[in-house]
C-alpha cells in the first residue's frame, strides 16, 4: 500500500472540502504537481502547498485535523450502531 491510498482512509472528502478548495484526497494531491513516492519528494516544498492550499499551517496540523475528525465520524457511527442496535 503506497502513501496515498494510507492516508485516503483518514482524508475524507468532507474533510477535505471544509478546509480546501479541493473535493477529495487524490485531487489535493494531483493539484501539487508532486509524486509523493517519490524519493526526492520535499517535505518542505510539500509543507508550504498544505499551508497555502488548506486552512492549516502545516501538513503535521492537517494531518492531526484530519485524524481527529476521523475518529469523531468514527465514533459517531459507532454511537449510531450501538444505539440503533438498543431498539431492535
Amino acid at each position: 500500500m503506497g502513501f496515498q491510498s494510507d492516508f485516503e482512509a483518514y482524508f475524507s472528502p468532507e474533510f477535505i472540502q471544509s478546509c480546501s478548495r479541493f473535493s477529495d484526497f487524490p485531487s489535493l494531491i494531483e493539484g501539487s504537481g508532486y509524486i509523493l513516492d517519490d524519493c526526492r519528494f520535499s517535505f518542505e516544498a510539500w509543507d508550504l502547498y498544505i499551508q497555502v492550499n488548506t486552512d492549516y499551517d502545516s501538513w503535521d496540523d492537517f494531518k492531526i485535523a484530519a485524524v481527529e475528525h476521523w475518529c469523531r465520524l468514527k465514533d459517531s457511527t459507532e454511537a449510531e450502531r450501538l444505539f440503533a442496535a438498543d431498539f431492535k
